[in-house]
């Protein structure tokens, strides 16, 4: 491996096993789903807001900030402030005894998370060429994918008790901000500041980042259709939050078997297509005729038929299976291209913020109020005593993923016309 290339590598592996702690922290809820609301007794909308707005609102408040604060100063700093952060809290929401005492530490661990994708997509993008940024993110967002299986493959675990595995990730999570400060001792140009940064007659002020962002996202029309089609296929993430709870209370399968079933059926899904995905989008940018967005498009257009036949096909069958199959693969296999489009529309220098911004409007918009509305909805439909409530609330959602559908065809468009 020459000396140009092993820098970049090294970083990118380094930062998937972060995007990995991350994920595996912020689905144990999920994956845990009927042990937690069992213990601390919650209902549905509680489950929702705690798996929703109670992490949701405080990581997309804080990811501006934390976007801002990394194009000024560098991810470095911000990014090991944030693991702390986050392991620490994690932690602290294994001694939770009610739902308070598990929305507070659950903020704070939103807080934490919130430094890493903005940081991250910045510094991969100025790593390696624009040529293969959907194969780069693509990988990046591959190991959040792996942490959401590991997740589900932990609650699958016979006899794994749920608040020791919430203690012992948040100890791993302050190793991994040890190992993350000795590589940017070692490499500090990796994870450092943009250029520009790093001249101080020239480095833009905090509200220059801000101004130039938000002038950049009220006059690019594409961007903002790009952050809104990214927003809108969020609703099958908002979906997977409660697809513990769905397999185990309306598809007969035991709280243990329905994580070990999604997890083992979510790594095998979605480890290939985040590869596949971010190599078929690029290779189709590169096509006169199409681009990044034709790819989710034909995506969207193959998957979603079948998350529709998911729903009602009888447990345990292939069309079932091949129903799961494909929600995963709606949600990992455009992931890198989704993100890439984004980053193609803005310069260097507010990558981070920018990054930031998406994922303040993909949370807030999209998956806390989805999240909460699934809750919502189910515990309305359940007090109707409407057969299968859940599943009731996951068809509307999934009806309203065919926008994601629209977004995405009209961004085809516009980037056809630009081209």
């Amino acid at each position: 491996m020459s000396q140009r290339l092993a820098g970049p590598i090294f970083l990118l592996v380094l930062l998937i096993a972060l995007n990995i702690l991350s994920l595996t922290d912020r689905f144990l809820i999920a994956a845990f789903g009927t042990q937690i609301v069992k213990d601390l007794d919650l209902s549905h909308q509680q489950f929702g807001l705690l798996t929703g707005f109670g992490f949701i609102l405080f990581y997309a408040l804080a990811g501006p900030v934390t976007g801002i604060l990394a194009d000024r100063f560098g991810a470095s700093r911000i990014l090991t402030i944030g693991i702390l952060l986050w392991s620490a809290m994690t932690a602290l929401t294994g001694q939770a005894k009610s739902f308070i005492g598990m929305m507070l530490p659950r903020a704070f661990v939103g807080i934490g998370e919130a430094t890493l994708n903005p940081a991250a997509t910045a510094v991969l993008s100025r790593a390696f060429d624009s040529q293969h940024r959907a194969v780069v993110l693509g990988l990046y967002f591959m190991g959040g994918h792996i942490g959401v299986a590991l997740a589900y493959q932990i609650a699958g675990m016979p006899s794994i008790e749920w608040r020791g595995v919430f203690t012992w990730l948040g100890i791993i999570g302050i190793g991994m901000a040890c190992l993350l400060v000795a590589f940017a001792r070692a490499m500090p140009d990796a994870l450092g500041r943009p250029e520009s940064a790093d001249r101080k007659d020239t480095a833009p002020s905090m509200m220059g980042l801000i101004g130039e962002l938000l002038s950049l996202a009220r006059r690019n029309s594409t961007l903002q259709l790009a952050i809104l089609g990214m927003a809108l296929l969020h609703l099958i993430y908002a979906e997977i939050q409660f697809m513990q709870i769905w397999l185990a209370s309306e598809r007969g399968y035991s709280p243990d078997a329905a994580s070990a079933l999604y997890g083992q059926t979510y790594l095998l899904t979605a480890v290939p297509a985040s590869l596949l995905g971010g190599a078929l989008a690029d290779l189709m940018a590169r096509h006169p005729s199409f681009n990044r967005a034709s790819f989710i498009v034909a995506v969207i257009m193959v998957t979603l038929p079948l998350v529709f036949l998911f729903r009602i096909a009888e447990p345990g069958s292939t069309l079932f299976l091949t129903g799961m199959v494909a929600s995963i693969a709606l949600f990992t296999l455009p992931y890198g291209a989704m993100v890439a489009i984004i980053l193609d529309q803005v310069p260097d220098g507010i990558k981070a913020s920018t990054t930031a911004l998406t994922m303040f409007t993909v949370n807030v918009l999209i998956i806390g109020s989805a999240t909460y509305f699934l809750g919502l909805a189910s515990d309305i439909f359940a007090s109707i005593n409407l057969d299968e409530p859940m599943s009731s609330a996951l068809l509307i959602m999934d009806t309203l993923l065919i926008l994601s559908l629209v977004a995405y065809a009209r961004l085809h468009t516009k980037l056809k016309a630009e081209s």
